[in-house]
């Protein structure tokens, strides 16, 4: 199974998401920033490389939020999302992303945005998590 790392960031009752490039897997779909783990990385590691990359922050984990596993043929992954710090840094749109944009709990209650799946199946504990804040 392949693993992949996610990063949930929050700002005044927000979250960042990015969007897809067309031509990639869920392209133009809506994620939160991360990638896969390469081989020898922490997940730490990784999540830190995947948010320098995609949206051109250094980030502090927090906690871990969710792990959710995907049979998606023909390879299937597990995501690991974090909550991650990331002070007062403003995201810039980097390797394989189209743009960006901040959702609040409402915009994902009534699917304003296309997800894709690993952001779709935390759904729900997300704004559960930013109602509870």
């Amino acid at each position: 199974m392949i693993a992949v790392v996610a990063g949930i960031i929050v700002r005044q009752g927000r979250v960042l998401l990015i969007q897809r490039s067309p031509g990639t897997r869920y392209g133009w779909c809506w994620a939160s920033p991360g990638g896969k783990v390469e081989e020898g990385e922490s997940l730490i590691d990784a999540l830190v490389r995947e948010m320098r990359e995609e949206v051109g922050l250094l980030v502090h984990a927090r906690r871990l939020f969710l792990q959710v596993p995907f049979a998606d043929a023909p390879s299937p992954f597990c995501v690991t999302f974090y909550v991650v710090d990331v002070g007062e840094q403003v995201p810039v749109a980097g390797d394989g992303v189209v743009g960006f944009g901040w959702f609040s709990a409402r915009d994902f209650e009534r699917n304003a945005v296309e997800l894709t799946p690993a952001n779709a199946a935390i759904r729900t504990a997300l704004v559960r998590w930013l109602e509870g804040r």
